[in-house]
């Protein structure tokens, strides 16, 4: 059926498939609140309690939802600040100051932008050991300079200091050449 706008000219037929079609629409769970919404759009003043109602639930429903929201996001950031407060005490007992507590917070902060995720026990572990120095252990690398030295070396150091022990130490270079030229060493 063509869009007409006035019924003037409309056959009784015709009226009445329109009039079909706007019942099926109304009974229809599917489509009737989009029917019921296009007459409320078309008169704002008018009463329709089915979709009046399910609006003021919604509206209510929406506030009560963010008010719920609000407090279960106040109330979990108040626990993270007493898990927070928590750790901090713990750290303390342990003997950490606010500055060692302070650079453990950074080093986890830190630890995050590589992908680990460190907790305040671990971090505060990690913490301990870079502040500890080296236990100093023994070596058969290191050993005595007065013991390694040869005794002629050590006594040029006494007697003339870097200087004795330079002297002492051309001399032997050169001695070195002198047996190289003089073919008392064999070169391979």
């Amino acid at each position: 059926m063509p869009y007409v706008n006035s019924l003037e000219g409309v056959s009784a037929e015709d009226l009445a498939a329109v009039w079909d079609q706007y019942n099926q629409l109304a009974k229809n769970p599917e489509t009737r609140e989009i029917l019921l919404r296009l007459q409320k759009k078309n008169n704002p003043k008018a009463m329709f309690p089915e979709i009046d109602i399910k609006d003021q639930v919604a509206s209510a429903s929406a506030k009560l939802q963010e008010k719920i929201d609000s407090q279960a996001t106040k109330l979990l950031q108040m626990e993270a600040e007493q898990r927070i407060r928590d750790e901090r005490a713990n750290l303390a007992s342990q003997g950490f100051n606010a500055a060692d507590i302070q650079a453990i917070e950074t080093e986890m902060v830190e630890s995050k932008k590589t992908g680990t995720v460190l907790t305040y026990e671990s971090a505060a572990k990690y913490y301990k050991a870079l502040k500890q120095t080296a236990v100093p252990t023994s070596s058969p690398h290191v050993t005595d300079l007065n013991n390694t030295m040869p005794e002629t070396a050590l006594q040029a150091f006494q007697k003339g200091g870097m200087r004795g022990l330079k002297k002492l130490t051309n001399e032997r270079v050169a001695k070195a050449f002198d047996d190289i030229n003089a073919v008392r060493i064999k070169l391979q």
